[in-house]
């Protein structure tokens, strides 16, 4: 069952969407993200995805979910994911 209690979102540009697809692919997997809507703004060319994550903090019942940014810790060969 999805916790939508620990929701979220990201905005992320078309140009770095389109230029990162793998490493966005690997950064959501790393923070288990599970995208449950996506909306496009053209007007300032990108998205706003929403979900949830095990990595959020739990909002408020009726609370609006706040955005969160993707941080990324490369160490040797090895790569983690995390949100602030």
């Amino acid at each position: 069952m999805i916790n939508m209690k620990r929701r979220g979102y990201f905005e992320i540009t078309y140009e770095y969407f389109e230029e990162n697809l793998n490493d966005l692919y690997e950064a959501f997997k790393g923070i288990r993200f599970i995208p449950v809507k996506i909306d496009h703004n053209d007007l300032e060319g990108g998205m706003k995805f929403l979900g949830t994550s095990p990595e959020f903090k739990e909002a408020p019942e009726g609370s609006s979910a706040p955005m969160y940014t993707i941080v990324t810790n490369h160490v040797g060969d090895k790569t983690t994911y995390g949100v602030m």
